[in-house]
C-alpha cells in the first residue's frame, strides 16, 4: 500500500463532511478574534477614527505611529507577548475536545448515533488530553534536538570561520525537526485513533506502539506528512506572494485582504480534515490495532501439592497350610517278580 490512497480517501471524507471543516475553521479564528480585541482596546484610546489614524493606516504619516509606539498609551507589545502565547496555549486547548468530535465522526460507527460530534468531545476529550501531554514531552525533545544541532553548527562556523555552516546548521536543524515530527505526529494521531476506535485508555503505551507502527511503515507515513506538509506550506506562499506587492490603505482593500486570509484559513481547515481522514484509513488498512490496550495479567496459577494419604499397615500374612510329609514309594524287590 503507497500514501496515495489514504491520501485521496481523506480528500473524500474531508468533502464528505464540511461541517467538521467549518469547526476546524473556527478552532484558530475565535482566539484571534480575542487577540484583535485587545488591540483595538489598546490603539483606540490613542488612534480612535481620526485623520491621524487614516493617515497612520495607509501608511503616508508614519512619524504619527513612531510617537504612538513610544509612548506610554501603547500597550501593544503586551498584547503581542503574552497576548499571543495566550491565544496559541487556548488554541492548542481547544483542538484538544475538537479532535475528539472529528474523530468521531469520521469513524463513521456502523451504529446510529443522533450526535457523534458531542458523543466523541464527552467521551474522548480526557483520554486525548493525556495523549497530548506526552506529545507535547515528545515535542519538547524535538526542540532540543534541533537546537542542539544548530549549536554544532554554529561552533563548526566559528571554528572554521565559514559562514556557510550557519545556513547549513538552519537546514539540518529544520531536516531534524522534519524528520522527528513526520514520526511522532502520525504516531499521536494513531494512538488517539485507537482509543477512539475501541474505548481504551492506555494512551502513552498507544503513544509509543504508534512510534513504532510509523517505524515499520515509513513509505505511508512519511511521504503522508510530507505531503500535507507541502500542500499547506505552498498554500500560504502563495498568499504572501499575492499579497506583498500591495499595501491596502483603504476599507475595501482592507476587507478584500480579510476575505483572501478567512479563504487561506479555511483551505487550511479543509487540509487538517483531509490528514485526519488520510491517517484514519491507513490505520483501517493496517487492521485497526489496539494500540491503547492496556497490558492484561496472566493469572497466578497456584498448583497445590495433593499429599499422599498415609498407607495401611501390610496385613500379617496367614500362614501357609502344613503340608503333610510324603511317604516314601514302595520297594520294589526281586521277591515281586519271582515265579512261584
Amino acid at each position: 500500500m503507497t500514501f496515495s490512497g489514504p491520501l485521496a480517501d481523506g480528500f473524500r471524507l474531508a468533502r464528505r463532511h464540511p461541517r467538521l471543516v467549518l469547526v476546524a475553521y473556527l478552532v484558530p479564528l475565535l482566539p484571534a478574534l480575542a487577540l484583535v480585541w485587545l488591540a483595538r482596546a489598546s490603539l483606540a484610546p490613542a488612534l480612535d477614527p481620526s485623520p491621524f489614524a487614516a493617515r497612520v493606516l495607509d501608511g503616508r504619516w508614519i512619524a504619527v505611529w513612531t510617537d504612538f509606539a513610544a509612548s506610554p498609551a501603547n500597550h501593544l507589545p503586551v498584547v503581542l507577548g503574552a497576548g499571543v502565547a495566550l491565544a496559541l496555549l487556548l488554541t492548542g486547548l481547544l483542538r484538544v475536545p475538537v479532535a475528539a468530535g472529528i474523530v468521531e465522526v469520521l469513524l463513521e460507527r456502523e451504529e446510529d448515533q443522533p450526535r457523534p460530534f458531542s458523543t466523541g468531545v464527552v467521551l474522548h476529550t480526557w483520554p486525548f488530553l493525556r495523549a497530548a501531554l506526552w506529545f507535547a514531552l515528545a515535542v519538547a525533545v524535538v526542540a532540543g534536538a534541533s537546537i542542539a544541532t544548530l549549536v554544532a553548527f554554529f561552533k563548526v562556523a566559528e571554528t572554521q570561520a565559514n559562514g556557510r555552516f550557519d545556513a547549513a546548521g538552519f537546514l539540518a536543524a529544520g531536516l531534524v525537526a522534519f524528520l522527528l515530527l513526520a514520526v511522532l505526529v502520525p504516531a499521536y494521531d494513531l494512538a488517539r485513533l485507537a482509543a477512539a476506535r475501541h474505548g481504551d485508555r492506555a494512551t502513552l503505551r498507544g503513544f509509543l506502539r504508534g512510534i513504532g507502527l510509523v517505524l515499520r511503515r515509513p513509505a505511508i507515513f512519511l511521504p503522508l506528512c510530507a505531503s500535507f506538509v507541502a500542500l499547506v506550506a505552498a498554500l500560504h506562499l502563495g498568499y504572501y506572494a499575492a499579497r506583498s506587492p500591495w499595501t491596502p490603505g483603504s476599507a475595501p482593500a482592507i476587507l478584500a485582504l480579510l476575505v483572501a486570509q478567512q479563504l487561506v484559513m479555511v483551505m487550511r481547515a479543509f487540509l487538517h480534515v483531509s490528514f485526519w481522514g488520510a491517517e484514519l484509513a491507513a490505520y483501517r488498512h493496517l487492521g485497526e490495532p489496539r494500540l491503547c490496550e492496556r497490558r492484561v495479567k496472566a493469572p497466578a496459577v497456584v498448583i497445590e501439592t495433593i499429599a499422599p494419604e498415609p498407607s495401611a499397615p501390610p496385613a500379617e500374612s496367614e500362614p501357609a497350610p502344613a503340608v503333610p510329609p510324603l511317604e516314601p514309594p514302595p520297594r520294589v524287590t526281586d521277591d515281586v517278580f519271582q515265579t512261584s
